[in-house]
């Protein structure tokens, strides 16, 4: 027997394409029994994946073709998400420019977020990421209570 698939996750592959209003949350498995977790974004109409690949690999791309991966839409109000969209939009241009934030991978996490530029602000003893605490400091940095 198939598990159903809840509501509020979305498949690629059982859809034509994943449809979110302005952000969600990727979570894949780029390898088996690997499990990375990424922002996704809309850009130009486009899907668009911020996510933090590995120890200082933070990266914009377009999503993933090669792992099968699933979305978690935002249900957050659109005051709190556009501007979440605007620092990933940001943070995508210093990318490309060559002066994106390098995130190291570590593993505690308590309370570090980001600056309205995209630079790190470290909580106190921590000292990097993992992909999916990238993604609870970016969403923190403008929900605080988030989680």
């Amino acid at each position: 027997m198939t598990p159903l698939e809840p509501l509020w996750l979305l498949f690629p592959g059982a859809h034509s394409q994943v449809s979110i209003e302005l952000a969600g949350v990727l979570i894949g498995m780029p390898r088996e029994q690997q499990w990375h977790a990424g922002l996704l974004y809309m850009e130009d109409g486009h899907i668009r994946l911020l996510h933090l690949r590995w120890h200082l690999d933070l990266v914009a791309c377009d999503p993933p073709t090669d792992f099968p991966w699933a979305c978690v839409p935002l249900a957050l109000d659109a005051d709190l998400v556009e501007p979440l969209v605007a620092l990933c939009q940001r943070t995508q241009l210093l990318l490309q420019k060559g002066v994106g934030p390098r995130i190291p991978y570590a593993l505690r996490y308590w309370e570090t977020t980001f600056s309205q530029t995209g630079q790190i602000k470290l909580g106190s003893a921590e000292h990097g990421l993992t992909c999916a605490t990238f993604v609870l400091a970016m969403i923190r940095t403008f929900v605080p209570d988030f989680i």
